[in-house]
């Protein structure tokens, strides 16, 4: 993990501050929550230009989580 806009020790100790799929699995497994999808979705959060993720990423992104039956998404701000 490196980032120059953050401090990496938090998501270091613990990727599931950043990406909780780890929880979420065992959420899932207590049955507290339905099925994850097969897939999970990251980005770098610094961008300068914002016309391709409304234009092309974001789409495609929703596009794809669509098709795999997505019926809700958990964004962490990293």
């Amino acid at each position: 993990m490196a980032h120059l806009h953050i401090n990496p020790a938090d998501l270091l100790a613990d990727v599931n501050v950043a990406l909780p799929v780890q929880r979420f699995a065992e959420l899932e497994a207590a049955g507290k929550i339905g099925s994850l999808a097969a897939s999970s979705y990251s980005f770098m959060g610094f961008q300068m230009d914002n016309s391709a993720w409304e234009k092309r990423y974001g789409p495609e992104v929703a596009a794809r989580m669509k098709e795999e039956g997505v019926d809700a998404a958990f964004l962490t701000p990293t």
